[in-house]
C-alpha cells in the first residue's frame, strides 16, 4: 500500500473513531470584524472601523461535557489607517486565510448553551490593497508584497465567549473574540520598517453546525422527561 493511500486511510480510522465516541458537528460561520495595527515606534495608526468581513468552515469536538475544541477555516481581511500629512491619510486593506485553533470550556442547560474559547491562530497572507485619501474615500489598488519587506505569515492568541442553541442535529451559535498577533505586518530589520507591527482584531460571528455523530445525538428537554435534559446519551442503548 503507498504512503499516501495509508495516511488518507489513518485519517478516515481516525475521523469515524472521533464520530463513534465523541460529538462532532461541523459546519460555517460568517460575520464581521474591526481590526487594527501597534506601531512601534507610533505612527499615529488608527483601527480600521468600517466593519470587514470573515468567513469560512467550523468544525467542534466535545467527548466531556463541559470541554471541547473548535477550530475553523476563514477567509478574513484586517487593516489599519495613519495619516501622512496634516490633510491626507493612509490605508492598507489585507487579505488572510486563517486556520484559528482553540480549547473550549462550556456549560449547556435545556439545549442553551455558553462557552470561553482560548486558543491560538496562524494566518497567511493571500493579499492586500493600500491608498490615499483627503476625504476618507479611498480608492485602493493593489499593494506590490514584498517578501523581504512584508511578513505573510503571521501567529496570535485569542480568547472569546460565545451563546448558542443545541438542536437535534444542529447547533447554531453567536461567537465574540478578541484577537492579538505576534508577529508583524512587517519585518523589522528592512529599512524603514517599525520595530513592531503586530495586528488586532475583534470580531463577531454566528455559525451554523450539524452534528455528524453516529453514537450520541443531543436530547432536547421535549424528547427527554428525566431530571437529566440537554444532556449526550447513546442511540445505541439497548
Amino acid at each position: 500500500m503507498k504512503l499516501t493511500h495509508r495516511v488518507i486511510l489513518g485519517l478516515l480510522l481516525t475521523l469515524y473513531s472521533i464520530v463513534g465516541h465523541g460529538q462532532l458537528l461541523i459546519g460555517f460561520n460568517g460575520g464581521y470584524n474591526v481590526s487594527g495595527i501597534l506601531f512601534n515606534p507610533n505612527h499615529e495608526e488608527k483601527p480600521l472601523m468600517n466593519p470587514t468581513p470573515n468567513f469560512g468552515l467550523s468544525a467542534k469536538f466535545f467527548d466531556l461535557e463541559h470541554v471541547g475544541f473548535q477550530g475553523e477555516l476563514n477567509f478574513t481581511q484586517r487593516g489599519f489607517t495613519m495619516p501622512i500629512d496634516e490633510v491626507t491619510n493612509y490605508k492598507r486593506l489585507s487579505s488572510y486565510v486563517e486556520l484559528p485553533l482553540y480549547f473550549q470550556v462550556r456549560a449547556a442547560k435545556n439545549g442553551v448553551f455558553a462557552h470561553a474559547n482560548i486558543g491560538f491562530n496562524p494566518s497567511l497572507l493571500i493579499g492586500s490593497k493600500h491608498g490615499q485619501s483627503q476625504t476618507n474615500t479611498y480608492n485602493l489598488t493593489d499593494y506590490k508584497i514584498n517578501i523581504l519587506r512584508d511578513n505573510i505569515f503571521d501567529f496570535g492568541l485569542l480568547g472569546g465567549v460565545g451563546l448558542g442553541y443545541d438542536f437535534s442535529n444542529f447547533s447554531i451559535q453567536l461567537d465574540v473574540r478578541y484577537y492579538y498577533g505576534m508577529g508583524d505586518l512587517y519585518y523589522y530589520n528592512y529599512t524603514g520598517n517599525p520595530l513592531r507591527s503586530p495586528a488586532w482584531a475583534v470580531d463577531t460571528s454566528v455559525s451554523l453546525m450539524f452534528n455528524l455523530s453516529k453514537k450520541r445525538k443531543i436530547v432536547l428537554p421535549n424528547e427527554d422527561s428525566s431530571p437529566e435534559k440537554g444532556k449526550f446519551e447513546s442511540t445505541n442503548q439497548q
